[in-house]
């Protein structure tokens, strides 16, 4: 006999049906058979919605091959050497008026920035790898555009000169993809935020101290990285002898995070808040056995820190502030590494940034003291930029209201040689190849005796905000700025081919100084700050650790 459902089924198919059991099975047939073909007319309106989408889309992406096809592609071959020619001020102003910039960064005159790039035999491709442009990366698009260049279909195609990378840039054994020193130039330097941030600086700071004699306070506030042990009992041990300025008050110190921007996170602190939110116990003289129990302490607090994956630093505030309408001001500068090999680096100053709250080193408010904490105003349409940002040229005059002549030639040339000092401190820890450029931004505060502090440098300066405020503030120089920054790059990259095939004209104009063939002078303000080539090395101004 046939075992389980085979022969259930078998004696199931044999039985006699009964009518009303037909019946019932017809009716069910039937409602069956509704239901089906309700579901076909439904389906067959989603296919018909489904085909007109479809449509959509592929003239959509048939218009946007046919551009990229006929409308970006280059005139010439991508792999041939081609002289770049300059652009009639009628191309580059449509250019820019067609597209997003003119929203961006309204009316401008564009006359001298035309001029920004020079005639060089070059590849006329670059490629702009994701979105980025918080980093200002499409403004070197436009520029580019303009000037007879086009954007590669793909970071894989051949001849392509500038790569504009990303904040994080993916890398293959240890270098950027698709980088080919000598072939072409990418915007980042491999491990620079391990190299420029916060607590690198710092200890790059001290290590140029031990090596030149010197003391690093003089080029940058006293600083503390709180998740190192000898940092946090040095600043944690009761009554130290700077606890307190002359007139008293406690100092004051900024708690920072390691890595942020626009103020983010900053926390104006004095020693005792900062012990009691941290847990840290001892307030007055211990015997040297406590201390060893303060130092337990720190290395308890580093263990936390490092479990959280966090670190800090504290930097003191420079006090006294040097100060315009009564507010503290710090100044941008730009240190912009056009090559590493050659090590070619330049500098200028870009803008005063004001804090818009009246001067108290006891005001608990953070836009009294951290003037770049005003990210949260600039979209705001009736926020006066001109009162939070001033040109140089502005403070300049304000300062000679108030009797004080030749400010800029004193700030520019103490610049310098903060920007001399922080270099050299750094320089041997750069990566060297013929093709790594980085931009940097350099946040400079002021004392009332005109000395002058870098406060932190940035590998992401922000030369455009994306707001509708920043762009009323000096268009056209910003532009004609980051024109000459690849004007550099560009002559950066001609000398190290000048170098490999010509070393004796290469070492003759090096020898002399006379760089005006390969780097011409600039509108905006870049000056030659640092130059190391064929075993002869250039410094503009002697810095300050020396």
């Amino acid at each position: 006999m046939p075992q389980g459902r085979p022969w259930r089924r078998a004696r199931r198919a044999s039985a006699p049906e009964s009518p009303e059991k037909k019946h019932r099975r017809g009716k069910s047939l039937c409602q069956r058979l509704t239901r089906i073909l309700d579901t076909i007319r439904t389906k067959r309106e989603f296919v018909v919605l489904f085909g007109v989408l479809a449509w959509l889309v592929s003239v959509f992406l048939g218009i946007t091959i046919v551009t990229n096809v006929y409308i970006s592609k280059p005139t010439q071959s991508h792999t041939t050497s081609v002289e770049l020619p300059r652009v009639k001020d009628s191309l580059l102003t449509s250019v820019l008026v067609e597209s997003d910039m003119k929203s961006r960064l309204g009316p401008v005159s564009l006359t001298s920035l035309s001029k920004s790039i020079p005639n060089a035999s070059l590849a006329k491709l670059f490629w702009v790898q994701g979105k980025t442009n918080g980093e200002g990366h499409y403004i070197y698009e436009r520029i580019l555009l303009a000037n007879g260049w086009a954007r590669a279909r793909s970071v894989k195609e051949n001849g392509i000169f500038f790569h504009f990378a990303a904040r994080y840039v993916p890398k293959i054994n240890g270098k950027f993809a698709y980088f080919k020193p000598n072939e072409n130039v990418v915007n980042r330097l491999p491990g620079e935020h391990s190299i420029f941030s916060k607590i690198p600086l710092v200890h790059n700071l001290r290590s140029y101290q031990d090596k030149m004699g010197c003391d690093y306070r003089r080029v940058h506030p006293e600083s503390f990285v709180l998740s190192d042990i000898a940092d946090c009992s040095e600043f944690f041990y009761p009554n130290r002898s700077n606890d307190y300025y002359p007139d008293g008050e406690a100092r004051r110190w900024f708690w920072k995070p390691p890595a942020s921007s626009f103020g983010r996170g900053i926390r104006l602190v004095t020693k005792a808040k900062l012990r009691e939110h941290l847990g840290v116990v001892y307030e007055t003289p211990q015997p040297s056995g406590n201390v060893s129990s303060l130092r337990s302490q720190c290395q308890s607090l580093g263990n936390r820190f490092r479990k959280q994956n966090l670190t800090s630093v504290v930097q003191a505030a420079v006090h006294p502030p040097l100060k315009i309408k009564g507010c503290k001001f710090d100044i941008r500068m730009y240190i912009l590494i056009a090559n590493t090999d050659p090590l070619v680096v330049f500098s200028r100053i870009g803008h005063v940034r004001r804090c818009l709250i009246e001067y108290d080193i006891a005001s608990p408010s953070k836009k009294t003291h951290v003037c770049n904490d005003y990210s949260d105003k600039l979209d705001d349409p009736l926020f006066d930029i001109h009162e939070h940002l001033w040109s140089l040229q502005t403070f300049s005059r304000y300062m000679e209201s108030q009797g004080i002549y030749n400010v800029v030639d004193a700030v520019e040339l103490e610049i310098s040689r903060l920007a001399q000092t922080v270099f050299l401190s750094v320089k041997n820890k750069i990566p060297r190849a013929n093709g790594y450029w980085s931009l940097l931004g350099a946040d400079v505060a002021v004392l009332e005796d005109m000395t002058m502090r870098i406060l932190e440098v940035n590998t992401n300066p922000s030369v455009h905000y994306d707001t509708k405020t920043w762009p009323r503030f000096q268009p056209e120089e910003n532009l004609l700025m980051m024109g000459e920054v690849l004007e550099r790059v560009l002559g950066s990259h001609n000398l190290a081919k000048m170098l490999r095939e010509n070393p004796t004209k290469a070492k003759t104009i090096i020898d002399k100084r006379d760089l005006s063939g390969i780097f011409p002078a600039s509108e905006s303000g870049w000056s030659l700050l640092f130059l190391e080539a064929w075993g002869v090395e250039y410094q503009k101004v002697d810095a300050l650790c020396r």
